[in-house]
């Protein structure tokens, strides 16, 4: 993402690649019923074959009333009775695979060499909270801004990647 990227840069981001996921906000609680569930948890992980997904039912989490079930899935669109999606979503979380997880302590341990600094979901659990700590590191790493606009902070080569 840096017009400017030096090697090590490039060497330590060639290997991300993204992780395209299709989340689907739903009010269908039958698929627990083949697997004899009678109440859905935050993260529920379900087994087809070699294929897997997830369900967060959100009433607890969120504050809905139980009456009216909400959850998101990921990877379970055969099960979910279409007359009972609210809305799909494509997007897309980091790859964690070995080649590219094997920068991302460097990569953090590196922050603001070259007043370059880098913050993203990437380089923490993959989700928002990931991106809201490196944040936080960054911020804490550049230090306070001054009043006359005189700032260091200012004088830094920033790159958002999330």
């Amino acid at each position: 993402m840096l017009a400017d990227a030096r090697p090590e840069e490039i060497r330590r981001f060639q290997a991300w690649k993204p992780n395209h996921i299709t989340t689907i906000l739903h009010r269908d609680a039958s698929l627990y019923a083949p697997h004899k569930i009678q109440h859905g948890s935050e993260f529920d992980f379900f087994q087809s074959g070699t294929d897997w997904g997830y369900n967060a039912a959100l009433n607890q989490l969120c504050g809905i009333p139980s009456s009216e079930i909400c959850s998101l899935a990921f990877n379970l669109k055969d099960q979910i009775d279409p007359e009972k999606i609210i809305h799909i979503q494509q997007h897309h979380t980091p790859f964690y695979d070995v080649e590219s997880f094997r920068y991302r302590d460097e990569i953090v341990t590196q922050n603001g060499e070259h007043n370059t600094y880098y913050v993203g979901a990437y380089l923490g659990d993959g989700l928002h909270e990931g991106a809201v700590t490196s944040a936080v590191n960054v911020a804490t790493l550049i230090g306070p801004m001054r009043v006359d606009g005189d700032s260091p902070a200012l004088q830094h080569r920033a790159s958002l990647m999330v």
